[in-house]
């Protein structure tokens, strides 16, 4: 999944973290046209992975179909009950959604926030920075607006060179 690409260094960090966690779920919002992320998270063949895109994606499905321990869904997690459901139970999330306009980011967290969420997310884009010209908020902002226990990862090898964060809902702790 491109190892030895410095940009990919958040796949290899989303493969470790599904080590951490067995026979559980894991929510990937934003699947994206070759479905990285979602492969990198079933890395760990005992969790089943949901991914989730607001638009089928023929070139995200063909990646996913020989995987066997994910779930490709076409629509918005927060706007169905299952979606929440499911993403409320998973113990690690990967939000990496398009566009990375740090609104729909900050939708996502909140939803986390509101129902009193334990998980680990992790975020990729975190250093977009502002559209000045149009006073655009991007993923930059979000991130500086975050108010949990973060961590930004950007200057490791784990990061993806636009930028990576760990958000921790509960009193997890990082260690480098």
């Amino acid at each position: 999944i491109g190892q030895s690409n410095p940009s990919f260094g958040h796949l290899n960090l989303l493969a470790h973290l599904s080590t951490y966690f067995n026979n559980d779920v894991i929510a990937d919002i934003g699947t994206g046209y070759q479905a990285l992320t979602a492969r990198a998270l079933s890395y760990n063949k005992t969790n089943t992975i949901h991914s989730y895109d607001t638009e089928y994606i023929e070139r995200a499905k063909n990646y996913l179909s020989s995987l066997d321990n994910v779930t490709y869904n076409i629509f918005n997690p927060l706007k169905s009950l299952e979606g929440r459901d499911t993403m409320l139970s998973a113990p690690l999330v990967s939000l990496d959604v398009d566009p990375h306009d740090g609104e729909q980011e900050r939708e996502f967290y909140c939803f986390f926030v509101d129902n009193n969420w334990k998980g680990i997310m992790v975020c990729d884009d975190i250093r977009l920075g502002r559209d000045t010209t149009n006073n655009h908020t991007t993923m930059a902002a979000f991130w500086e607006a975050v108010n949990k226990s973060k961590y930004d990862l950007t200057d490791t090898t784990y990061a993806h060179n636009t930028g990576t964060g760990i958000i921790c809902f509960d009193n997890q702790e990082v260690i480098f």
